[in-house]
């Protein structure tokens, strides 16, 4: 039997379609420049097929359902984003899950089956690889936010953290970077997308 994608599962990969080409390192985005070479004077874009095939949001089970803490949730573990019923349409939500999901597969080593069922063997991704992304990130979004450096620190400072991840689990700096960049692609004011709902002074 053909397997139909739920309307949240295709939600979930459009966004990622349309708004993580940079984490998915794809030709074109802000990390381009790490898999270009030079073959006979032509540049040429080589991200190889097993990490594309590791960057798929397709990957992850996207459900409806009941969510311990806040509105959505990202396991590792099962490689499953659950939201629940009442903010399915809550795009700023999704996206921010979408992040965790990004984030996962950088650090993800085990075999596991997607919502196809099909098995899914995750590609090393060396840790440069994401640092390149962290830099590519910071550089893009320091010409477009002039506090940028300041919002950092306050995010990042340990009073802020701490209670932060209690709440939601862990959100790195990395995660701060692309939420902003989500904020001003789409148009929100900054920090919507990190969801929290107290302020970083």
């Amino acid at each position: 039997m053909t397997y139909t994608p739920t309307q949240l599962e295709e939600t979930m990969k459009d966004l990622a379609e349309r708004y993580f080409g940079d984490m998915r390192l794809e030709e074109g985005s802000i990390a381009e420049k790490y898999f270009m070479s030079d073959d006979d004077g032509q540049k040429v874009y080589c991200l190889p097929d097993e990490i594309r095939q590791t960057l798929d949001a397709g990957n992850y089970h996207y459900v409806i359902g009941a969510v311990e803490n806040g509105n959505g949730e990202t396991n590792y573990e099962t490689h499953t984003v659950t939201i629940t019923p009442e903010h399915v349409d809550d795009v700023p939500l999704l996206l921010h899950e979408l992040i965790h999901v990004f984030e996962g597969y950088y650090r993800c080593s085990k075999t596991y089956k997607n919502q196809n069922g099909v098995e899914v063997k995750p590609s090393f991704i060396p840790s440069f690889m994401r640092d390149a992304l962290f830099m590519s990130l910071y550089w893009d979004l320091k010409g477009k936010i002039p506090d940028l450096d300041k919002r950092i620190l306050g995010y990042a400072n340990f009073l802020n953290v701490e209670p932060i991840t209690i709440q939601g689990g862990e959100h790195d700096i990395l995660f701060f970077l692309k939420s902003l960049d989500l904020d001003l692609r789409l148009g929100y004011p900054l920090e919507t997308v990190r969801g929290y709902a107290e302020e970083i002074q």
